[in-house]
């Protein structure tokens, strides 16, 4: 029996229903109504334009297969699409973007594809230094705070292609940046025009002194800071985005990926929002408002035990679960209330495709693969 079901015949032994109302909701579960089979087709409608699209995409692939000679990327793309007609297109249309480009990728591989690497060892003096700025558009960045007074980095850098001697020299023209501004310092890379056959990866690994407002942006990549005792900005368009420590403000940003958080103190506001993927935070100390919100996904907060705040939980397909008590407004997919003493910080968490949960918090750290 599902959750649906046993929340109802509940609600009927607690007497906050009677009989007649319990059977229009177990009804109303099983999808006897007009309403539903209306909803059923305009299902299969759309399903149908959803074939139309995705039978485009396999012509457009097969033509590339061919292109290549490369017979396996028709043969996915194939069994892709036949998995679309069978449930559904949505979700599929991105498994055959994925699949077919790991088979590019293999294909390009096999026929000689190499990768040439090299790294850059870069050391500045940061005292007197407030913040630092670190940006790279195809790589992960990783930092790491500590107690030394000097910012380390070693640059990662690789660019992939067919043909070794043109890549080498292409990597050759790759300039590894780190510089002081007054109070910041600058971590960047100058690229040379872009070169056909050629695909450039650059990845950070810092070390710093924990107490700089930390500000780390890529493109495509994760990025993740540990050990940082300030404010800290992470913000990326495809990668995961991983904090241990900070205070301060605190903003994670990403499109497609999840944010996950073990945060110290949150002193000043707290933003944490994505397109795809979960939120994921557990806070030591809430002395500021916050928001985290995900259009697919789950949002799962943990706050301590004595923690006061306006609370605000909405989603639109999940339900809504809460270890605080909450006084307010309280149904399966929102709370709207005060948790402890109330008072002026707020605790925002949306969803559209997910379910969201306060929980009450519990020694343990967060990772992402």
């Amino acid at each position: 029996m599902n959750d649906e079901k046993m929340a109802i015949l509940e609600m009927l032994k607690e007497g906050k229903i009677n009989a007649d109302e319990a059977e229009r909701l177990l009804h109303a579960l099983r999808g006897d109504s007009g309403e539903e089979k209306r909803r059923k087709r305009k299902r299969r409608h759309r399903r149908d334009d959803d074939y139309d699209f995705v039978e485009g995409l396999q012509r457009g692939f097969e033509k590339l297969a061919r292109k290549l000679e490369q017979t396996d990327i028709g043969r996915t793309v194939s069994e892709l699409v036949g998995a679309a007609k069978r449930n559904g297109a949505g979700k599929v249309i991105e498994d055959i973007v994925e699949e077919v480009s790991h088979s590019v990728s293999d294909f390009g591989k096999e026929r000689g594809r190499v990768r040439v690497s090299d790294q850059d060892e870069l050391e500045i003096e940061s005292a007197g230094a407030a913040q630092l700025l670190a940006e790279t558009r195809n790589g992960h960045i990783t930092l790491k705070g500590s107690d030394n007074d000097g910012i380390r980095l070693l640059a990662i850098k690789s660019v992939s292609g067919s043909d070794e001697d043109r890549i080498r020299e292409y990597l050759d023209k790759v300039e590894i940046i780190l510089e002081r501004d007054e109070d910041r310092v600058r971590i960047y890379s100058e690229i040379p025009a872009k070169r056909a056959g050629c695909q450039l990866r650059v990845d950070y690994e810092i070390s710093c002194p924990a107490g700089l407002y930390q500000d780390l942006r890529s493109l495509n990549g994760n990025l993740r800071a540990e050990g940082i005792t300030a404010g800290v900005s992470l913000k990326t368009a495809n990668g995961n985005v991983v904090l241990h420590g900070g205070s301060g403000p605190v903003r994670m940003r990403t499109k497609n990926g999840n944010i996950l958080a073990e945060i110290d103190k949150l002193e000043e506001l707290g933003e944490f929002t994505t397109a795809n993927g979960m939120v994921d935070l557990s806070l030591k100390s809430l002395n500021a408002s916050l928001k985290a919100v995900t259009v697919n996904g789950n949002v799962s907060v943990s706050l301590p035990e004595n923690v006061s705040g306006q609370v605000a939980a909405h989603c639109v397909t999940g339900h809504v679960l809460s270890d605080f008590a909450v006084s307010g407004r309280i149904g399966k997919r929102y709370l709207d209330g005060e948790i402890g003493d109330g008072g002026d910080h707020s605790i925002a968490m949306k969803t559209i495709h997910g379910a969201i949960t306060l929980k009450k918090r519990s020694n343990h750290k967060k990772d992402a693969s």
